[in-house]
């Protein structure tokens, strides 16, 4: 279930909109991060503001699966961290 304690007593159907339910700024990433958590993908806050009703959402997350099936990117998880970038001038000037 996706949702916290404000939303926990509240029957939501696929037309009901995040905002008209209490949704705010500040839910809605923690909203994110649960779908992230439960689905495997992300959707930007612009996007989730454009589709506030669960059935919208639910195609936009619905997209984000597909296309991440079929994307060639590296996951996260592959990326090297370890890289090691050069120092500009301006920067070692503060830091001296």
């Amino acid at each position: 279930m996706i949702g916290n304690s404000r939303t926990a007593d509240i029957r939501l159907g696929r037309h009901s909109d995040f905002l008209e339910f209490g949704g705010d700024s500040l839910l809605a990433p923690q909203t994110l991060s649960q779908i992230e958590t439960v689905f495997g993908t992300s959707v930007s806050i612009w996007r989730f503001f454009s589709a506030p009703t669960v059935a919208r959402l639910a195609r936009e997350v619905d997209g984000q699966r597909r296309s991440a099936r079929v994307s060639t990117r590296t996951p996260r998880s592959e990326v090297r961290r370890n890289l090691r970038f050069p120092v500009s001038r301006a920067s070692r000037t503060v830091s001296s």
